[in-house]
């Protein structure tokens, strides 16, 4: 093969790798531009909703807020209670009575705001992660065994096909063993959600995979139950705010 037609031939293959690339590029501003006016679109829908949502702060949100802050504040007088006895006591088991009791309170109050209808006036972001934190306190009032569902999801993008995998978990968890359940959820989520792991996945792989943990119900009296009570009640009640202040506080 002759020099010329070596140099005619890279001289093509820098066109075609080019023109991929140049397609490659447009196809992606093109996906970019989709997003953003999506979420343009998006951002102006919620801000007419909480708007709207607006007119129901002393009927609906107020409620709500008033009836997580006691819950939050019954847990914690249970857990410094639960602190300076053993569960054989009698004390232990009179505080914990009360805080099964003042759980029994917010779900029926929770309840009672579903089943009147006023979830209509409630923005979605709220409604879908209230009705799954009172389903979890509902769950855990009288519960003896850790119950939780792992999640996997696979996607292979350029298919289009997607998998969910559920396993449900249910047992009686020791603190040391439940400990280290909690710390290796964490440490999942951690590595799904790294910069790397998505560019490695997404763009490489081309497909993307995702895990997570359902935490259903847990004894009011264990880590998992403090974990999620803690971190879903600020998140709920920022989620008011965004209504009652018309601000972003997440």
């Amino acid at each position: 093969m002759t020099d010329n037609l070596w140099i005619a031939l890279i001289g093509v293959s820098g066109v075609v790798i080019g023109a991929i690339l140049s397609f490659l590029a447009s196809a992606l501003n093109a996906r970019q531009k989709i997003k953003e006016i999506k979420l343009t679109y998006q951002q102006k829908l919620d801000e007419s909703y909480v708007t709207s949502a607006r007119i129901y702060i002393d009927d609906v949100y107020m409620p709500i807020n008033i009836a997580l802050s006691i819950l939050e504040s019954q847990y914690y007088d249970f857990k410094m209670l639960a602190s300076l006895y053993k569960e054989n006591d009698n004390e232990y088991a009179g505080a914990r009575e009360v805080f099964q009791k003042a759980c029994e309170e917010f779900t029926l109050q929770i309840g009672g705001i579903f089943q009147q209808g006023k979830d209509a006036y409630i923005i979605s972001e709220l409604d879908q992660n209230l009705r799954s934190f009172n389903n979890f306190i509902k769950h855990s009032k009288d519960a003896k065994k850790y119950s939780a569902v792992l999640i996997s999801r696979l996607s292979i993008k350029f298919l289009n096909l997607d998998w969910e995998f559920k396993q449900k978990v249910e047992e009686e968890v020791m603190d040391k063993d439940e400990k280290k359940l909690l710390q290796y959820f964490k440490y999942m989520r951690s590595i799904q959600s790294g910069l790397l792991f998505k560019i490695t996945v997404k763009y490489l792989l081309l497909f993307s995979f995702a895990y997570d943990v359902d935490i259903l119900a847990a004894p009011v009296n264990s880590l998992a139950f403090e974990q999620r009570l803690s971190s879903e009640v600020p998140d709920l009640k920022a989620i008011i705010k965004k209504v009652t202040l018309g601000v972003s506080t997440i």
